[in-house]
């Protein structure tokens, strides 16, 4: 079965092209040390994921993250200097730039859709991408669980510090969810020889 390529088309090749910018830019920043072509790179980058949809509000609380995370290893750095090494601020400006970015292309990258291509079009080995895509799929899948114990014990008004209960709760359904799809993955046998249920082949027209 293919699906309608008016339908997965848009998402199919602006990931692609994505992800091949990401990886460009990412290149980009660790060959150069100038601030100003960093900076032009990252505005570049950001630019162009905000033209694929990613929200002004979603990219400045990324960026106060990894702000915040900057910021803490710079005054670790501070705090503990290294006598054989000089303090280069091109480095703190460097990671607050790949840390954000990297963070970005999550709501503009179609992991998935890329990882299937890969498996599908043997670009890499089924064995590595099924394992690949059960993590990206079951991040959403461990956010919303997580969210619905916090408000189970909201709704049952649960005294004392709730949280260590959560946690528990959340380890328990992780550990389950880890053995279902490592018992999955086995039963499917990771071979290469796969049949797919849809066509994500990357046509150019």
């Amino acid at each position: 079965m293919k699906l309608d390529y008016r339908l997965i088309y848009p998402e199919k090749i602006h990931s692609a092209i994505s992800a091949l910018v990401l990886c460009v830019v990412l290149i980009g920043l660790f060959v150069f040390s100038q601030p100003l072509v960093m900076l032009v790179l990252f505005g570049f980058t950001v630019v162009y994921f905000l033209y694929l949809g990613l929200s002004v509000l979603r990219f400045i609380k990324i960026s106060l993250y990894t702000a915040s995370f900057t910021a803490l290893y710079l005054f670790m750095v501070l705090l503990f200097p290294n006598v054989h090494r000089a303090f280069d601020i091109s480095v703190f400006i460097r990671l607050f730039f790949v840390s954000t970015l990297s963070v970005s292309s999550l709501e503009v990258i179609y992991g998935e859709v890329i990882l299937l291509y890969l498996a599908q079009h043997k670009k890499c080995p089924v064995m590595l991408i099924y394992p690949l895509l059960f993590s990206l799929s079951s991040i959403g899948l461990f956010k919303q669980k997580f969210e619905l114990y916090r408000l189970n014990h909201q709704l049952r008004q649960t005294k004392g510090w709730v949280l260590p209960k959560i946690l528990f709760q959340f380890l328990v359904f992780t550990l389950k969810f880890s053995e279902s799809g490592a018992l999955s993955l086995i039963a499917r046998g990771l071979s290469e020889n796969k049949f797919y249920y849809y066509d994500f082949s990357i046509k150019m027209r």
